[in-house]
């Protein structure tokens, strides 16, 4: 549990810094688990940083979002009990954890190439370009 509680620190450390760039939960303990992987990013909400997962399940996939300082506390009971595969991706840094049977745990780190973190507006504007109005006469407003 050590290199759990290791992984966990490190991902509390990249989402309060803003660096986070993905986080990916994988390879269920239990084959015939419904749930197949969670995804991570970071979205702007509502004027906040906040932590998107995507849980994919075998049919559908639901979208959660979670506040930063409760992220980790919500991700925590999927890694003890549901995966065996964790891999985060900093600006700087992937971090994958892996656990094995007993839940004993292994933690490896490898220098990436900077990268930057784009923390996307969950509400994007859909782009419609409109032709040129002068040489349209029929677009004119309304009203």
């Amino acid at each position: 549990m050590l290199a759990l509680e290791e992984f966990l620190q490190h991902v509390q450390t990249a989402l309060a810094s803003h660096t986070l760039s993905k986080l990916t939960l994988s390879k269920p303990r239990q084959k015939s688990a419904d749930l197949r992987n969670i995804y991570g990013r970071l979205i702007e909400l509502k004027g906040q940083v906040q932590l998107s997962c995507t849980f994919r399940y075998a049919m559908r996939d639901e979208t959660h979002n979670y506040a930063l300082p409760a992220a980790v506390d919500a991700l925590r009971p999927f890694l003890e009990t549901h995966f065996r595969q964790a891999d985060l991706f900093t600006t700087s840094t992937q971090y994958t954890l892996l656990l094995n049977k007993k839940g004993e745990g292994r933690l490896q780190s490898k220098n990436t190439e900077v990268r930057t973190v784009d923390v996307s507006k969950h509400d994007r504007q859909k782009q419609r370009p409109l032709p040129d109005l002068a040489t349209r006469p029929y677009l004119h407003t309304l009203g």
